[in-house]
């Protein structure tokens, strides 16, 4: 059985794009904040629903792998005692945890909450992205700082 290709007639024109200027003086429009987060709602509700689990889970992951080093210097410095050592991984793996959980709402939603209908929150989900990519930025260089020290002493 042989798939017939789409007649281009019957395909829909595209929407055109936003017009990035103002009308009357020919300014360029600035976009606020509330209005890219529309934007990245719009985006990211396109992406099918594990696709939205996995982003949000990698996102806390890397800030968990992030603060984790900060949260046991300052464990050791000020608090440290032999009977509660396990502190700072409760700490780290309370803060990746919050961080799952508003990923969750903001971006992947639920049955009763759909992210993509509700506008009130996209600030926050601005500052959730923003986060995340810069939580997975600094793992990254920190990955490939401790892969050059490693060479370096090895070679």
């Amino acid at each position: 059985m042989t798939r017939r290709r789409a007649n281009p007639s019957r395909i829909p024109p595209r929407p055109a794009m936003e017009q990035t200027v103002e009308p009357e003086n020919g300014a360029p429009r600035i976009r606020t904040g509330h209005q890219m987060a529309k934007r990245w709602q719009k985006s990211l509700s396109a992406i099918p629903r594990w696709g939205r689990i996995l982003i949000v889970a990698v996102m806390s992951l890397a800030v968990t792998l992030v603060i984790f080093p900060q949260v046991d210097a300052i464990y050791l410095y000020y608090f440290f005692n032999n009977d509660t050592v396990i502190i700072p991984a409760y700490v780290s793996a309370g803060i990746g945890l919050m961080m799952y959980v508003a990923g969750w709402f903001l971006i992947v939603g639920s049955t009763a909450y759909k992210p993509h209908e509700q506008v009130s929150s996209s600030p926050a989900l601005l500052w959730y992205i923003g986060l995340g990519v810069l939580a997975l930025v600094v793992c990254t260089g920190l990955l490939l700082y401790g892969l050059m020290l490693t060479a370096v002493v090895a070679g």
